[in-house]
């Protein structure tokens, strides 16, 4: 099956043990395992440290390049180089995974291409503000007790299973915001947009 992506993401599995979101990731039976998680985080120290191996060092210097503009987003545009990146931090642990991202706001920026080289499980929409946050992780999980009508409509990753909710959840978010419970945004500078997240099976890790 064909699917229109933007690009990859090599994600932590859980935040469940990293601080500050260990305490707000989980809420009931439901885990967020969206966007906001972090990218890759076994790569990064040893980048600044300039003791990456050559192959690593292009790829992620690459990929930091790409993210200066007004998305402020850090992705991996090509498989291989993914499949790469994945086995070089597979090796140190077993934490991380490979996601698909999809995003009209993405496309409309920096493109997209037909995927067909692995299987995506879809998990759900996120809400992200680009240059900040998502509005899942940083509201509803943070402060469930003021979205108490958008709880039951996010699914077991903590994520919209579809659109049909974004709009509204995004209106209330900035509702709550305006209060100064949550993170507010300056949306006259940023954007926001709901971002397809997925799982990418099949990937082959050498041991």
């Amino acid at each position: 099956m064909i699917e229109k992506i933007n690009g990859f993401l090599i994600l932590r599995k859980s935040l469940g043990n990293l601080f500050p979101y260990s305490a707000i990731c989980r809420l009931g039976g439901k885990e967020y395992r969206g966007m906001q998680r972090n990218h890759l985080e076994d790569v990064a120290e040893e980048y600044y440290g300039k003791t990456l191996p050559a192959d690593i060092h292009r790829i992620y210097k690459m990929s930091q390049e790409e993210s200066n503009d007004l998305l402020f987003l850090n992705y991996i545009k090509n498989y291989r180089d993914a499949l790469t990146i994945l086995d070089y931090v597979s090796k140190k642990n077993d934490l991380n995974e490979l996601i698909a991202i999809a995003s009209d706001t993405i496309t409309e920026g920096k493109g997209d291409f037909d995927f067909a080289n692995g299987k995506i499980e879809w998990l759900g929409y996120d809400v992200i503000v680009f240059g900040g946050s998502s509005l899942i992780l940083d509201g509803l999980f943070f402060k469930p007790e003021h979205f108490e009508k958008w709880v039951p409509l996010i699914n077991e990753n903590g994520l919209f299973s579809n659109k049909d909710h974004i709009h509204d959840f995004i209106k209330h978010y900035f509702i709550v915001a305006d209060k100064g419970i949550i993170e507010n945004y300056n949306m006259k500078v940023l954007r926001v947009d709901a971002v397809r997240i997925g799982r990418v099976l099949g990937t082959v890790v050498s041991g």
